[in-house]
């Protein structure tokens, strides 16, 4: 019986094993399409919660997220999670 994760970042990061480079995300810009795999989300989450570390964000802190439905907002939600942030979304 699979393992289930605990909460979105064990499953993001469990993903990555079964999914790796496959697309997780598909991002149109203008006339071009870009493709995210597993692998490149989490390696910008995980540096994205390094820089974040490195500052004064701190378990529990809530952080404000205010952008559009992009590969950015998914990068800073969860790297925040990643911290132990909690994600406040603004659309």
């Amino acid at each position: 019986m699979p393992t289930i994760p605990e909460n979105l970042v064990q499953l993001l990061f469990s993903s990555i094993a079964q999914m790796g480079d496959e697309p997780l995300l598909i991002e149109p810009r203008g006339n071009l399409v870009r493709k995210f795999s597993w692998k490149e989300v989490a390696g910008l989450v995980t540096v994205f919660a390094r820089g974040m570390s490195a500052t004064d964000f701190k378990q529990g802190n809530r952080v404000a997220v205010v952008c559009d439905m992009s590969l950015n907002s998914i990068v800073v939600c969860f790297a925040n999670l990643l911290n132990g942030c909690i994600n406040v979304l603004v659309p």
